[in-house]
């Protein structure tokens, strides 16, 4: 279903314009990652609500990968702090697929997301996401 992705790409186009307030945009990035879409129920009954261990879906890593590519520089600029959760986290789901060592398709397809959201993150954490915007306006203005 591309509904959730298009109203995501308008929420991450009026934080870019500044119509919206970077916290909207962290809570919702704070969803994504701790996979509370699959597990709102955990959350609202436990205390911290940060103890959900469920894996990302495949809808939370094109949906995460969308918020990075889009404006992720712009979310380091206003919070570097959400930008070094989501790394940890990101981390962390790395880690947990790469301990199962299962080889289905799947697991497989979900292990490289991981690993291209998690250097997507890692540019963005290290400042070197500029050159990947230039790369990608300047792609844009040949085509």
């Amino acid at each position: 279903d591309e509904a959730p992705m298009n109203y995501l790409l308008l929420i991450l186009y009026m934080y870019n314009a500044r119509v919206i307030h970077h916290i909207l945009l962290v809570d919702i990035v704070n969803l994504l990652v701790h996979n509370t879409s699959s597990a709102i129920v955990q959350f609202a009954h436990s205390s911290t609500g940060n103890t959900c261990n469920h894996p990302l879906t495949e809808m939370d890593c094109e949906c995460l990968v969308l918020v990075l590519s889009i404006s992720g520089s712009y979310l380091r600029q206003d919070d570097p702090s959400a930008i070094m959760s989501v790394f940890t986290r990101i981390t962390e789901h790395l880690k947990a697929v790469d301990s199962n060592n299962t080889t289905n398709s799947s697991r497989t397809s979900s292990i490289s997301r991981l690993k291209h959201l998690y250097q997507m993150i890692t540019d963005i954490k290290n400042n070197r996401s500029l050159s990947i915007t230039n790369k990608n306006n300047s792609l844009e203005l040949y085509h």
